[in-house]
C-alpha cells in the first residue's frame, strides 16, 4: 500500500527525475562547447545548448504552475 499523498506527487516526481536528466545535459553540453575547435561545431554545440537550457526553463514553468495549482497569487 503506498503512503497517503504520494500518488498526488507522482507527476511531480516524474518532472523532478526529467528535470536533473536534463539539467546534467546541459552541464555536459556547457563543458562541451567550451572544448570545440571550429566555428561549426561551436555553432552546432551553441544550437544543442540553447535548446536544451530552453527545455529545462520550460519544465522549471511546468513545475512552478504544477505546485501552485493553476493559482494566481497577486500581492500589492
Amino acid at each position: 500500500m503506498n503512503p497517503p499523498g504520494l500518488v498526488d506527487r507522482v507527476p511531480e516526481m516524474l518532472l523532478l527525475a526529467q528535470m536533473a536528466a536534463i539539467h546534467q545535459a546541459v552541464m555536459m553540453l556547457a563543458r562541451h562547447l567550451n572544448h570545440v575547435e571550429s566555428i561549426p561545431q561551436k555553432d552546432c554545440a551553441e544550437k544543442a545548448l540553447n535548446k536544451t537550457a530552453r527545455t529545462f526553463a520550460a519544465q522549471m514553468d511546468t513545475l512552478k504552475r504544477y505546485r501552485s495549482k493553476g493559482r494566481q497569487v497577486m500581492r500589492v
